[in-house]
């Protein structure tokens, strides 16, 4: 998801009918630029090699998000909708999660998240902790500097739980659920969805996690 101003100018952005490296491309109707929706960059027309400001989003199931955020308006798009919900859990292996930090990319596939569903990682100087919740589909990432505090995370009793404070924290919105954080935030990332093909054609320098070693939480739920 992007900031739809530039430079104090607010663009309205639609779908142009076009594809490049098979993706989407977007045209705003002041310029008739052309954008790249992986990228967030003008590829042609008279804003050509500025980028749209990324914002941090999350895809999820239509019943988690409403009970989280009960005042949310939505957009509906049944097929899309339903394809997603049915096809996300079967077609896990070829999703993935993928920052960029300082020119370093890293991803996270939702299939290795399934076994680290509160993963403790770094992409250049950002510690990060990765989450994934099943029910829902949910991937996100969030900045484990908290105030200044670095936050180490674990799962523990099937909740994410930092080691620091043994607060429990919900992965959907990254809210601390139980004191002494109770209440505070940790900020979401701008992670981005996307298949491993198209991940690699516009990030093709990508670490994929566990290809290297990095602190892997333990897993220590109540069966």
């Amino acid at each position: 998801m992007y900031a739809s101003e530039l430079n104090g100018r607010t663009l309205t952005l639609g779908v142009s009918g076009m594809l490049w490296e098979r993706s989407l491309v977007m045209i705003d109707q002041e310029t008739e630029s052309l954008w790249s929706h992986q990228l967030g960059e003008a590829l042609r027309g008279p804003l050509k090699g500025q980028t749209l400001e990324v914002s941090p989003s999350v895809m999820a199931d239509w019943k988690v998000w409403k009970e989280a955020h009960p005042n949310t308006t939505a957009v509906v798009m049944p097929r899309t909708s339903n394809k997603y919900r049915n096809n996300l859990h079967r077609e896990s292996r070829q999703l993935l999660i993928g920052l960029t930090e300082s020119g370093q990319s890293k991803a996270w596939d939702l299939r290795y998240l399934r076994d680290y569903p509160g993963c403790n990682d770094q992409v250049a100087e950002r510690k990060v902790l990765v989450v994934y919740h099943e029910p829902s589909g949910t991937a996100a990432i969030y900045d484990r500097i908290l105030e200044g505090q670095e936050l180490d995370f674990e799962f523990v009793d099937r909740r994410i739980t930092d080691r620091q404070t043994g607060s429990y924290w919900d992965p959907l919105t990254g809210r601390a659920l139980t004191s002494p954080m109770l209440g505070k935030r940790l900020v979401r990332l701008h992670g981005i969805i996307s298949t491993h093909d198209a991940c690699y054609t516009f990030h093709p320098n990508t670490v994929l996690a566990g290809s290297e070693s990095h602190d892997e939480p333990s897993d220590r739920s109540s069966k």
